[in-house]
């Protein structure tokens, strides 16, 4: 006879007024909409030998003979406590079913990051099967479902433990269900904060929607669950994943430098203004690893899209560090997984849909906000510490950009890039996706607000130093500050303060009305700057020589660049803080806060300004 196949589902705390109506119900809805089976009488009907009863091994086949029926070779991924003699005796077991199989043996000993490296190497598999125990198994099911092909089978042995830890047990619950469609309400967070300021206590609702809409199918055998995938997806890699994906993967590339992980302390001094709530600042940071690499037949695409077929190259994010990867032009699916395929609304396409190939090497130098002159200034040239030894390798290696919404190539642009030793005949500027014959990138040395390496100094001051040995202007003022006319972030009484720096002594700049090189010359030049916090004063990158700059912030302005590049340089800052237009929520402030208006208070914030410049001219 037959076990029965009724979910021991237990839910947390929160869901327990309703879980009467959950455990009667969650295996009907589970059943009906996604064809959840009894296995044992499906056999039964056909002739076949039952699952149930003869274990593993008739799981196994029941698979093979069913949703993989028509894979010759199918590959097979076998995950483990441990590598060992247990993992030889299965992958037997699996060859003896299916003599054809290509089976991969892993260890959930070797940790989640490397697991999920080893799974991006292989690349989507036909069938995983997870025989490991303890905890975070159901974390990995969330994301092995994007590790198996379209049509794929995922196979999670003995999940159903009766004598499970109740965490485990209420993991177990939720999954079941996600599965059934009961996804509790909510919304995931939009507002460009880090991932891991975030307090997580269950999978994100997106997240969980999206694992159950890639479950094509889903069948339960005593305590062994069966999933059949029904999504593509590729495996997004992180900047400390590329080497170990490089050393399994030597067909898609190779490191041929390396600079050594540095530290960087704050060197200048910091004031505040009074201020009502302050997101903590960072006065150190520790630089990576640095490595200048290769990849063979890749594929760039507009935003900062870098794909080697199943794999998300960690090109593509510009916030590296941060504990979630993303793109706003890449499909987000999970943690580890994303879609990468559909292009962006600009990108244009071919008439034939085919990808034009570039021969050659091509120093990557896309970005995701392309032509913004903040991002430009810290995540490209961030990159630029390689461009010198990329051209010593191969001295036919060219730039490589995309098109950006409506943007062009500016002139400003070419002017950074130019100083940075990039003439503008050897930048590549395409608005298609292009294969690449050989990619060259390397690890940014700055991602905000996450890390800064000191060797940036170096780049800052070379790039600088050239831009402003092209300046034409001849007398610029002493005292600067420094406008701000974008609508993002904007503070209310923008006019008054200007006005009221203008009382002090200072020339209003916007620096967009000036070209590039000046901009640099009347930075090096003044002996006291201030401004508006935000990209027109990122231009101190390029000043060298330790100065005093003070800047006019919002409360709820959560971006770092001026502390990171003060930090590096030795300038002093003094931060006058105004009270943000966003709502401030228990520790943090409301989603939208980092872009949110602000005003400037003449009485509070403007009583330590007059110290501070008053300060300065003695």
């Amino acid at each position: 006879m037959a076990r029965s196949t009724a979910f021991p589902v237990t839910f947390p705390s929160r869901f327990r007024p309703a879980a009467r109506r959950v455990l009667s119900g969650v295996r009907h809805r589970v059943r009906a909409a996604l064809s959840i089976r009894d296995v044992s009488s499906r056999h039964s009907e056909s002739g076949g030998r039952r699952p149930e009863q003869n274990g593993i091994d008739g799981l196994v086949s029941a698979v093979f003979a069913d949703e993989l029926a028509d894979v010759p070779a199918p590959v097979v991924v076998l995950v483990s406590p441990s590598s060992g003699d247990h993992d030889d005796d299965q992958g037997a077991r699996v060859l003896a079913i299916r003599p054809q199989a290509v089976v991969h043996r892993l260890s959930t000993g070797q940790g989640h990051s490397r697991l999920h490296v080893a799974l991006a190497a292989i690349g989507p598999c036909d069938l995983l099967i997870d025989a490991s125990s303890g905890g975070g198994r159901i974390r990995r099911l969330r994301q092995y479902i994007f590790a198996v092909r379209p049509g794929g089978v995922v196979i999670m042995l003995r999940l159903r433990r009766p004598d499970a830890p109740d965490r485990q047990r209420e993991e177990f619950g939720r999954l079941m269900a996600d599965l059934a469609g009961r996804i509790a309400p909510g919304s995931e967070r939009t507002d460009g904060e880090p991932a891991d300021l975030l307090p997580v206590v269950e999978p994100p609702a997106g997240d969980r929607r999206r694992f159950a809409e890639a479950v094509r199918s889903a069948r339960l055998h005593r305590s062994h669950l069966v999933l059949v995938g029904g999504r593509e997806a590729q495996a997004k890699i992180r900047e400390d994943q590329i080497g170990e994906l490089l050393r399994l993967r030597p067909d898609l590339g190779t490191q041929i430098a390396r600079r050594p992980a540095a530290e960087q302390r704050f060197t200048g001094r910091i004031r505040m203004s009074e201020y009502d709530h302050l997101i903590p600042i960072t006065t150190g940071w520790q630089g990576p690893t640095l490595t200048l690499r290769t990849y063979d037949d890749v594929v760039s695409s507009p935003g900062q899209v870098v794909t080697a077929g199943s794999i998300i190259l960690p090109e593509t994010y510009r916030h590296g560090a941060r504990s979630r990867l993303r793109n706003r032009y890449v499909t987000e699916l999970s943690p580890d997984f994303a879609d990468a395929t559909q292009p962006a609304w600009f990108v244009e396409q071919p008439d034939d849909g085919t990808i034009e190939t570039l021969p050659g090497a091509y120093f990557h130098l896309d970005n995701e906000v392309r032509g913004h002159f903040g991002h430009m200034l810290t995540e490209v040239v961030s990159r630029l510490w390689a461009w010198e030894q990329a051209r010593e390798a191969d001295r036919s290696t060219r730039a490589i950009m995309h098109f950006n919404k409506r943007r062009g190539l500016a002139g400003w642009e070419i002017d950074l890039l130019g100083a940075a030793g990039i003439p503008a005949d050897d930048i590549v500027f395409t608005r298609r996706p292009v294969r690449v014959e050989r990619l060259v990138s390397a690890t940014p040395m700055l991602s905000n607000p996450d890390y800064i390496h000191p060797g940036i100094a170096e780049v800052w001051r070379r790039i600088g130093d050239n831009l402003a040995s092209r300046s034409t202007a001849d007398d610029t003022p002493k005292r600067i500050f420094i406008g701000r006319r974008i609508r993002k972030r904007a503070c209310r009484n923008a006019t008054e303060v200007e006005r009221y720096f203008e009382s002090l002594g200072f020339t209003v700049v916007f620096p967009e009305d000036h070209p590039l090189p000046d901009q640099v010359r009347m930075f090096r030049q003044a002996e006291l700057t201030a401004g508006f916090i935000g990209s027109g004063m990122f231009t101190l990158m390029f000043t060298p020589e330790p100065k005093t700059a003070i800047l006019v912030a919002s409360e709820s302005y959560t971006g770092r660049n001026e502390v990171m590049m003060a930090g590096v340089l030795g300038h002093d800052l003094d931060i006058a803080w105004c009270r943000s237009e966003a709502e401030w929520v228990g520790d943090r402030f409301a989603a939208g806060g980092y872009q949110a208006g602000f005003t400037f208070d003449f009485d509070r914030e403007g009583r330590s300004v007059r110290e501070w410049v008053a300060e300065a001219g003695r």
